[in-house]
């Protein structure tokens, strides 16, 4: 019942990244939400206590280039993109 609830949560937070990428861009390049039901994924980072911080891990490349996880996460999301974007 629960991962239903969570599962229709993500598709609503997939929906409103969506709406904020320019015309044309392709979401699926974009945005990646990747549940981690068993925890396996948040066990293998640094990441601590994500049932209360949201936590950004940022890809490239297949590998994991860095994690965020504070108050305000979009300005280190940024700086990791910027550092694999040249």
């Amino acid at each position: 019942m629960f991962r239903g609830i969570a599962e229709g949560i993500m598709r609503g937070e997939f929906d409103k990244a969506v709406r904020e990428l320019a015309p044309g861009q392709d979401p699926f390049d974009y945005v990646i939400i990747l549940p981690d039901w068993d925890g396996a994924f948040v066990a293998s980072t640094s990441l601590a206590d994500v049932s209360k911080r949201l936590g950004v891990a940022v890809f490239a490349n297949g590998e994991l280039v860095g994690i965020v996880q504070d108050e305000a996460p979009v300005e280190g999301v940024l700086n990791l993109v910027a550092s694999v974007m040249g």
